[in-house]
């Protein structure tokens, strides 16, 4: 099966010689300590890490909402998570 949109695999990030098992194990420690702070304090206590590892930030995206299609430059994110994309200047949340 073709994958028809664009991806990325670990060895190509240099990471092939990680476990699946170490990967999984790792991904459940960090939910067990992040979604209790999450069910406390909602989003906003993650919004300054979000904003710190946001690889997109500052490029050219498109938004595809079913057969909607929205382009421009990714602003970063709103307080409460909301993409913020910069269309001809103006910054709105989408």
């Amino acid at each position: 099966v073709l994958i028809d949109q664009p991806w990325i695999d670990l060895e190509t990030l240099g990471l092939d010689r990680l476990s699946r098992n170490r990967i999984a194990a790792d991904l459940v420690r960090v939910l067990q300590t992040g979604l209790p702070e999450y069910a406390n304090s909602g989003f906003h206590a993650f919004v300054d890490d979000w904003r710190r590892f946001d690889a997109l930030l500052g490029t050219p995206v498109t938004v595809v909402m079913g057969e909607n299609r929205v382009k421009g430059m990714h602003a970063g994110i709103s307080t409460d998570g909301a993409l913020v994309l910069d269309r001809d200047g103006e910054k709105k949340r989408n």
